[in-house]
């Protein structure tokens, strides 16, 4: 299993560190996030390890493209191709324990009578997670063939030397276009009557800026904290919504597939959809409240991003 370097910590403002050198630092301790609960993960199944890994490899593909300017090109195409393979099985694996996480709080208030198809499906949902888990597995297995985890820290190690200002022009564009985006996303879907693709541009647009944000925040003097918590906010009503929704796909494929199979459980199963399209208009409903109150929308005001030694 790989080694992660002592943990590197993000020197604070005060501290007498280069622009790039802040910026090694901060990248590195990301890829310590990532590597270090490997071990754990592998071994132990510990899913808040698993969540824990696909938020710094998400937080590390946004830092690497933030300060792409410093590397180069090719190297860094390499590296997020791996680090986006991480992501998403990590991303699956987080998914399945939502969806148990959903059903088992969901127990009580399901109609009588579904016992079984609750245990099927919990079934259903463990095997997956453990086929996922060996896929993470023979990953990282992967990684540590190839090496490549020494390969990303000596990427981020030998960046080029820049100017400061070039650094924090770039960074400011790459935050300009995230804010971009996000608003159109906003505005495509702010009157929307479902919850559809739209939606789901806009919480990846908000989650993009959101990190990037804090990225910002972890190299430059910025004031941007009050939109960072405010687009926590909306992720959280797009997620909830999220959350159902794939859960609800999960259970339409169950559905198809019992029946095909003359399952007798796939008509029970109709009455855990019945609730969980219940809870999900109710979810939608917020989501939409949410976005059409303009006092809600901080996250949309303008980030300004300084060096920290201005």
């Amino acid at each position: 299993m790989m080694r992660a370097s002592p943990t590197a910590k993000t020197p604070s403002h005060a501290t007498a560190y280069s622009l790039q050198e802040r910026i090694e630092t901060y990248l590195l301790s990301k890829a310590d996030a990532l590597f270090a609960p490997a071990g754990t993960v592998v071994k132990a199944g510990d899913l808040d390890a698993v969540h824990q890994m696909r938020v710094a490899s998400r937080r590390l593909r946004i830092g690497l493209r933030c300060f792409s300017v410093l590397f180069p090109e090719q190297e860094v195409r390499q590296v997020q191709h791996q680090l986006r393979r991480a992501t998403r099985l990590l991303g699956a694996i987080r998914s399945l324990d939502i969806n148990l996480q959903l059903l088992r709080k969901a127990a009580k208030h399901i109609p009588a009578g579904t016992t079984a198809v609750q245990r099927k499906l919990t079934g259903e949902l463990l095997a997956s997670g453990q086929q996922h888990m060996s896929e993470l597995h023979e990953l990282l297995k992967t990684f540590a063939t190839s090496h490549f985890e020494e390969h990303l820290r000596k990427l981020v190690r030998n960046s080029r030397p820049l100017a400061d200002k070039k650094v924090l022009e770039d960074a400011r564009d790459f935050i300009a276009k995230r804010r971009r985006q996000l608003r159109r996303r906003f505005k495509k879907c702010r009157h929307d009557e479902r919850f559809g693709p739209a939606f789901h541009k806009l919480r990846v647009a908000a989650k993009r800026y959101r990190y990037s944000m804090e990225t910002s925040m972890a190299i430059f003097r910025t004031s941007a904290a009050t939109q960072v918590n405010a687009i926590k906010e909306l992720q959280d009503y797009l997620g909830a919504c999220h959350d159902l929704e794939e859960l609800l796909d999960f259970l339409r494929s169950c559905r198809r597939r019992w029946e095909k199979a003359d399952n007798p459980l796939a008509g029970r199963l109709t009455s855990v959809l019945t609730f969980f399209q219940g809870e999900h208009e109710v979810a939608f409903a917020d989501v939409q409240k949410y976005l059409r109150e303009d006092e809600n929308h901080v996250w949309l005001k303008k980030v300004k991003l300084l060096l920290p030694h201005d």
